[in-house]
């Protein structure tokens, strides 16, 4: 199929070290292993916390705890500057808090 295609030549290229010109523009390219793996290692309590509640089949406080957990434990892998400004509003009810 098309879509295997194109994966095959991400990985190709991947592997080659380069991208042909357009092909990045055309879709993003796969996340490099190391930093997937980076993320899981990081995150791998928070991962556990909210399969282990979900395995319970709990919906309750303490579940959406361990989904914001692991939301904020990728997002300070990924994107640390937009977690620490997402952080600094913590306890502020208008969204003007931490900021300055």
């Amino acid at each position: 199929s098309r879509r295997s295609r194109r994966r095959r030549e991400w990985a190709m290229m991947a592997a080659a070290g380069r991208w042909v010109a357009g092909a990045a523009e055309a879709a993003p390219p796969p996340p490099a292993v190391s930093e997937a793996a980076a993320v899981r290692s990081a995150c791998a309590s928070a991962m556990e916390a909210l399969s282990a509640c979900m395995q319970k089949g709990s919906d309750d406080a303490g579940c959406m705890q361990a989904r914001m957990g692991l939301t904020m434990c990728i997002a300070q892998q990924v994107c640390s500057a937009e977690a620490d400004l997402f952080h600094s509003y913590k306890g502020s009810a208008d969204g003007e808090g931490g900021v300055a």
